[in-house]
């Protein structure tokens, strides 16, 4: 009996999981992506010859990440 009680919770719950998953998945691609431009935009400011500060306040990434890149 408890079996076919948590399958029917499962069942009428699944698709709200897998939406809320897949909006967590989208979320944390997006957040992903936006770490990787910023990186992407680190490396050539530095191949440009910024200064890591410069790089640091315009990107939002701390000075360590930016200086290991190179």
């Amino acid at each position: 009996m408890e079996i076919t009680i948590l399958h029917d919770y499962v069942t009428s719950h699944e698709q709200k999981w897998l939406e809320e998953g897949k909006l967590e998945g989208k979320l944390e691609g997006k957040e992903e992506g936006k770490l990787e431009g910023k990186l992407e935009i680190a490396k050539n400011m530095q191949k440009e010859n910024y200064p890591i500060k410069e790089i640091a306040k315009i990107t939002k990434l701390d000075c360590k990440t930016i200086e290991k890149l190179k």
